[in-house]
């Protein structure tokens, strides 16, 4: 196991606007057994990266899981499409739970808090016979301070609008969304090509 625990991880450039992104703050590829708690993540708009604070993703064959990254602080991802605070691409299984989520800084362009999305369809192992059910769970986290774009969410699930079903066996529970910004919201939560999703016992 690897645990990464009680660091303030930032890129902010004071007076730098990001055109293109380019490099994430923290990247997990291919990998299981992560811990990631009580950690400060913020700002990643200097020279060179502009993208998210946090990617979680596969790359190949291998099925990530036991990812679990709670009791952190997340706030002021990049003001630029694309960007979200956490993204995960092509999960296995991943618990985010116990964190705060807020935008300080005037983000018209930023994507959602979290989108997990792609989840894989094809026949190498992305269904081992001992997956967990549900695989993704998202739960007992505070979003607040809104300013992204007027399409997005808290949490999104599926963004691309692909063929198939882009996560399926996921628990979006107990979270708490506060609505003290004046800019406009497509919803706190946005479901988007996906199945078999339980949603409960969040108070918006």
């Amino acid at each position: 196991k690897i645990r990464i625990e009680g660091f303030v991880i930032s890129n902010k450039y004071a007076g730098y606007t990001c055109t293109v992104r380019e490099n994430v703050l923290v990247h997990f590829q291919d990998a299981s057994d992560i811990i990631f708690t009580n950690n400060i993540v913020f700002g990643n708009d200097a020279p060179g990266t502009c993208n998210e604070l946090l990617k979680i993703n596969r790359g190949g064959f291998y099925y990530p899981k036991n990812i679990k990254v709670y009791g952190n602080v997340f706030y002021d991802h990049v003001n630029l499409e694309g960007a979200d605070m956490i993204d995960s691409v092509r999960p296995g299984e991943l618990d985010i739970y116990d964190n705060i989520f807020f935008t300080r800084t005037q983000a018209n362009n930023a994507q959602s808090f979290i989108t997990i999305k792609r989840e894989e369809h094809s026949a190498d192992a992305a269904y081992p016979s001992d997956a967990r059910n549900p695989r993704h769970k998202i739960y007992r986290n505070i979003f607040l301070n809104w300013n992204g774009k007027t399409d997005q969410a808290f949490i999104q699930l599926g963004e691309d609008g692909v063929s198939s079903y882009e996560i399926t066996n996921s628990l979006i529970e107990n979270n708490l969304m506060i609505g003290n910004s004046p800019r406009q919201i497509a919803a706190p939560i946005q479901l988007k090509g996906v199945s078999g999703i339980t949603v409960r016992a969040n108070t918006i």
